[in-house]
C-alpha cells in the first residue's frame, strides 16, 4: 500500500496523480489518496491504520510539507521538495523554461515576462532563473512580476510588444489572463 498526500487544489495535481495511478496499475500497487495534509497526531493514526510500504507527498505549498521524521521507517518520496535528506522528484526548471521560451518565440514574442507567486519557493526561483537565462540566450528583454503586489494590469500594459508571459504555475496563469483582459 502506497499512501499519497496531495492537495487536489493544485491544477497540476490531476496530471501527477494520473501518472502515479498508471505506475500503480503497471506494478500492481495499491494506492490511497489523502487530499488533505494531516497534523502529526492524525498522520500517526493513518500510518498505523494503513500500514503503508511507502508514501508520496506532494509539496506544492510551503505549508503542506510533512517532514520525513514523522513517517518513521516508512520510505517517503517528495514531489517538488529538493531539501537535503529527502528523496525527491522535481521538475527540470531549465527544460520547462526552454519549452516555454520555444513556444512563446514561435508565437512571435519579442520580449519575455515571468509572473511569480507571492511567496518565494525554491522551485519558483529555479524556474525564474532558467527563464531569464533563456531570455538572455535569445537576446530578448526580460521582466519579472511577483503576485501579491498591486499593478499586474499596469505591468502587463507596459511590457514591450509583442511579449510572451510565462506564469509560474497554472493557478497564476488564470490570474494573468484575467488581468490581461482588463488591461
Amino acid at each position: 500500500m502506497i499512501l499519497i498526500f496531495m492537495s487536489m487544489r493544485h491544477k497540476s495535481s490531476r496530471e501527477i496523480l494520473d501518472g502515479v495511478y498508471r505506475a500503480a496499475k503497471e506494478h500492481d500497487w495499491r494506492v490511497q489518496l489523502f487530499d488533505t495534509f494531516p497534523d502529526r497526531t492524525r498522520l500517526k493514526e493513518i500510518l498505523h491504520d494503513w500500514n503503508p510500504t511507502g508514501c508520496i507527498v506532494f509539496t506544492g505549498d510551503v505549508r503542506d510539507r510533512l517532514p520525513p521524521r514523522l513517517f518513521g521507517p516508512i520510505p517517503v518520496v517528495y514531489l517538488g521538495d529538493r531539501r537535503p535528506g529527502r528523496l525527491a522528484v522535481v521538475q527540470d526548471a531549465a527544460a520547462t523554461a526552454r519549452l516555454a521560451a520555444d513556444e512563446l518565440s514561435a508565437c512571435g514574442a519579442g520580449a519575455f515576462a515571468y509572473v511569480a507567486p507571492e511567496e518565494e519557493t525554491v522551485w519558483n526561483r529555479e524556474r525564474c532563473r532558467a527563464f531569464r537565462a533563456e531570455a538572455v540566450r535569445r537576446n530578448v528583454p526580460f521582466r519579472m512580476y511577483r503576485l501579491g503586489r498591486p499593478g499586474l494590469e499596469d505591468f502587463l500594459k507596459n511590457l514591450p510588444k509583442p511579449a510572451g508571459v510565462f506564469a509560474a504555475a497554472d493557478a497564476y496563469a488564470t490570474e494573468v489572463v484575467r488581468a490581461a483582459e482588463r488591461a
